[in-house]
């Protein structure tokens, strides 16, 4: 999609004007590949935000327990009631750190997303540039390639 329309793009200038038809096709895989980033962007954002939400309330709540354990150690230690103290402290941990797992787990999704989208970029361009080799200089296909390189790097930049 990308590849064939950076493709597109290098014989339109170098070539002169191409066909309508081409043009067109072109234009629709653009947009097509385009609506699709973005729903995967909405969906990831979304999903990222409730779950970041989530770890800071669950985080909250261990703040406030150790203020309460900072402030009353006096009682704490007179009323002999430090192991209860630190399950509850334990309990909150766990429930935070559920929340980051997911948190974790969310970005390696994207990453990997992303990575796989820019394998798929370099892999169309390469395999375009191949199948034109009469049509391009190597000067030129190694220029598409390079290009479709820093495009995937651009693309996990931008999240």
């Amino acid at each position: 999609m990308l590849g064939s329309f950076m493709l597109y793009i290098v014989t339109k200038t170098m070539y002169g004007e191409c066909s309508p038809e081409s043009r067109m096709i072109e234009n629709e895989a653009f947009i097509h590949g385009y609506s699709r980033r973005q729903k995967a962007q909405k969906l990831h954002l979304n999903t990222f935000r409730q779950i970041r939400r989530l770890e800071s309330t669950g985080r909250s709540p261990i703040y406030s327990l150790f203020m309460e354990a900072i402030q009353g150690v006096s009682s704490i230690s007179a009323y002999d009631v430090k192991k209860d103290f630190i399950q509850a402290f334990e309990e909150k941990l766990d429930k935070c750190f559920v929340c980051a797992f997911n948190s974790n787990v969310c970005n390696r999704w994207l990453n990997f997303c992303l990575n796989s989208l820019g394998s798929v970029i370099v892999f169309v361009t390469t395999i375009l540039a191949i199948q034109n080799r009469e049509a391009l200089s190597p000067a030129v296909m190694g220029l598409l390639i390079s290009y479709s390189l820093s495009v995937r790097n651009s693309v996990i930049d931008f999240f």
